[in-house]
């Protein structure tokens, strides 16, 4: 199966600068914070408790089976990546609304426009020291 944290680091490919380049040392804290990066842009997911509706963005729809069995289990599979800011909130209307929560999809997002909407990863600097480093040669 498929790390469903794969496709948040894809599409914040498009907004985070500089670049990420991940490491296999620290790819599962990569992964976390670009999920946590991506989920906590309202324009990618966001609960509106009065309308029971999680408006979601279309990566969830494209490729629902790497999130979740199906769109009335997405609202629950996407509390493990929430920031902890937010994941009360979507929590309590999960608990009052249950399966009555509508899934809307955000069918047409246009990358372009969010390009300039950074949002960096806290890898610390040190971890990539020498990683640019060409070998010496003898």
């Amino acid at each position: 199966p498929v790390d469903p944290r794969v496709h948040f680091a894809a599409a914040m490919t498009h907004t985070t600068r500089p670049l990420t380049i991940y490491s296999a040392a620290y790819l599962d804290e990569q992964l976390r914070q670009a999920a946590f990066c991506f989920c906590r842009r309202r324009d990618f997911v966001s609960m509106d408790g009065l309308a029971k509706t999680l408006k979601v963005a279309n990566c969830f729809d494209a490729y629902l089976v790497d999130f979740a069995p199906s769109h009335k289990a997405l609202p629950q599979a996407l509390l493990q990546w929430l920031p902890p800011d937010t994941k009360g909130k979507y929590s309590k209307v999960l608990k009052t609304h249950g399966k009555s929560i509508r899934i809307a999809v955000r069918k047409e997002e246009k990358w372009r426009q969010f390009a300039g909407l950074y949002h960096p990863l806290e890898i610390p600097q040190a971890n990539l020291k020498g990683f640019f480093n060409k070998p010496k040669s003898k």
